[in-house]
C-alpha cells in the first residue's frame, strides 16, 4: 500500500479551459524534486473543455486526480475534495490564480520543523490587477512571522488578521486535514461568502498557528471580476448572513470590546460596499429606489449596531465612512456613496 501524500491540493474547476493548465503547472513544474503531494481537480459540471484539459494533464502526471460532478458550486466541489483528500495538509487553489515557485516544498520544511503539529499556516499573497490581459498593478499582502500556540494567543492576534485582509481567504492558508475533520469544517452552499463562513468554523477553536511572512499566492483580478462591476440585488441579505456568522464567532469567544469592534467594522464595511454597488451600471433601479433602499438598510443596521463608534476604526478612509454613515442625512449619504463608487471603480 502506497504512502499517502503530505499535501492535497484541491482545485474546483468550472468552465476554466483556458486557465486550468497554467494554475496547475505552477505546482507540478515548480517544486524542484519535491513530489509528496496530490492535486484533486473537481470538475463542477463544466460545459466547455475543462474536463478534457484536466484529463490531458492527468494523463501526464499521476499525482493529478479528477472528480466529475454536476454543477453544484465551488463550495460543494471543495467539500468533495476534502472528503477524497489523503494528505496530512490541505491547500486550496482557484484555477484562475497561481502559486509562486516551491510553495509546497518550502512549507513542507516549515511544517516538518514543527513536527506536523500546526493546525494552520498562513502565508502572504499578491493581488494582481489585469486589464486587457496586461498587468496594471500588483499589491503585496503579508504579515510578520509569528507562532500562536494557544487559543488565547490566536484570539488576541485576530484583529491583525482581519485588519490586514487575511481573514476571508482560503488560498492564503494550509489546513491540517484532521483538524478540519475533527471540527466538522465544511463549505456551505452560499453563492458568495462561503470562504469566510468556512474559515469562521476553522477559527472557533483554533490553536497552533504559524503566520509566515513569505508570499506564495498570486490572486488574479480582471476588469470583469472587480466588485464594482458586479451587482446583486440580494447582496445585503448575503452580507448580513455572513456578518451574523462573524458575530457568532465573537460571541462564542466571549471576548472583550476589542473583538466586538471587529464585528462592528465588518458590519459597516458590508453596508458601505453593498450600498456602493447600487451605482453599478448593472443596477437598474432608479434614483428614488436606490435612496429608499440605502435609507432602509441604514435604519436596519443602526438597530443592529447601536454602539458603533469612530474609535472602532483605524484607517482614515474607514473613519470617514463611519462619519458619513453616522451623521450625514440620507441625501448626502447617497451622494457620498455615489462619489465613492466612482473613485474606487
Amino acid at each position: 500500500m502506497s504512502k499517502p501524500p503530505y499535501f492535497s491540493v484541491i482545485v474546483p474547476a468550472y468552465n476554466v479551459q483556458d486557465l486550468l493548465e497554467h494554475g496547475i503547472k505552477t505546482l507540478t513544474e515548480h517544486q524542484g524534486d519535491f513530489e509528496d503531494y496530490e492535486i484533486i481537480v473537481i470538475n463542477d459540471g463544466s460545459t466547455d473543455n475543462t474536463k478534457l484539459v484536466a484529463e490531458k494533464l492527468a494523463s501526464k502526471d499521476n499525482k493529478i486526480k479528477i472528480i466529475n460532478q454536476e454543477n453544484k458550486g465551488a463550495g460543494v466541489a471543495r467539500n468533495v475534495g476534502i472528503k477524497n483528500a489523503k494528505g496530512e495538509y490541505i491547500v486550496f487553489l482557484d484555477p484562475d490564480d497561481y502559486f509562486s515557485d516551491n510553495v509546497l516544498f518550502e512549507n513542507y520544511q516549515i511544517l516538518k520543523n514543527h513536527n506536523d503539529e500546526l493546525n494552520l499556516l498562513i502565508y502572504g499573497y499578491i493581488v494582481e490587477n489585469y486589464k486587457f490581459e496586461k498587468l496594471i498593478t500588483s499589491t503585496c499582502k503579508q504579515l510578520e512571522t509569528k507562532i500562536l500556540e494557544t487559543k488565547e494567543e490566536f484570539r488576541q492576534y485576530f484583529t491583525e488578521i482581519v485588519d490586514n485582509h487575511f481573514c476571508n481567504q482560503i488560498w492564503t492558508k494550509i489546513y491540517k486535514r484532521q483538524y478540519l475533520i475533527d471540527n466538522k469544517c465544511q463549505f456551505n452552499s452560499y453563492k458568495q461568502g462561503e470562504d469566510l463562513a468556512f474559515n469562521i468554523d476553522v477559527y472557533m477553536n483554533l490553536e497552533k498557528v504559524l503566520i509566515s511572512n513569505k508570499i506564495y499566492y498570486h490572486y488574479v483580478r480582471t476588469e470583469k471580476e472587480t466588485a464594482m462591476s458586479v451587482f446583486n440585488e440580494n447582496q445585503y441579505d448575503i452580507d448580513k448572513k455572513i456578518n451574523n456568522l462573524f458575530y457568532n464567532l465573537v460571541n462564542y469567544w466571549s471576548e472583550d470590546q476589542k473583538i466586538d469592534g471587529i464585528y462592528r467594522r465588518n458590519a459597516l464595511n458590508y453596508y458601505i460596499n453593498t450600498s456602493q454597488s447600487f451605482f453599478s451600471p448593472k443596477c437598474k433601479w432608479n434614483k428614488q429606489q436606490k435612496k429608499l433602499k440605502i435609507a432602509n438598510m441604514r435604519r436596519e443596521i443602526k438597530n443592529q449596531m447601536p454602539n458603533l463608534k469612530l474609535s472602532d476604526f483605524k484607517k482614515k478612509a474607514h473613519k470617514i465612512d463611519c462619519l458619513a454613515y453616522l451623521y450625514f442625512p440620507n441625501f448626502l449619504l447617497y451622494g457620498y456613496l455615489g462619489m465613492r463608487f466612482k473613485i474606487m471603480k
